[in-house]
């Protein structure tokens, strides 16, 4: 998990042109170094202050998810909104999307069995 954190953060640094040493092997090891030392200090400093930050994090992710599924019923405020693709609770397009509709791209007929796959994370990431 370390490796693909820093191998994750060393893409996101490239993006905005950042680099520590060389942006490549080096700066994954001083990243790794860095994460291993804080997580290392995170135990050290004990289970309760983890346990009430969890805590503190699971109350936030209930508080989205409820104002997800608030704003979700609501529906659109606006025209904006509508253009923007955000329809709410709507029975017709629930009939419409109910069903697959793979079509015809780059050359295949694309069907469950070449849609699915994309979704499967990669063997380092396990």
């Amino acid at each position: 998990y370390t490796i693909g954190f820093c191998e994750s953060l060393n893409d996101l640094l490239k993006t905005f042109d950042l680099k520590i040493i060389d942006n490549g092997v080096n700066d994954v090891r001083i990243i790794g170094t860095i994460t291993i030392i804080l997580l290392t200090g995170i135990v050290v400093i004990g289970l309760e202050w983890e346990t009430k930050a969890q805590i503190v994090l699971l109350a936030i992710l209930i508080i989205a998810q409820i104002a997800f599924v608030i704003g979700s019923i609501m529906g659109p405020m606006d025209d904006e909104e509508k253009a923007k693709g955000f329809v709410g609770y709507n029975s017709e397009l629930f009939v419409e999307n109910f069903s697959p509709d793979y079509q015809y791209s780059e050359g295949k007929e694309h069907s469950f069995f070449t849609v699915f796959p994309s979704s499967f994370r990669p063997r380092q990431a396990s």
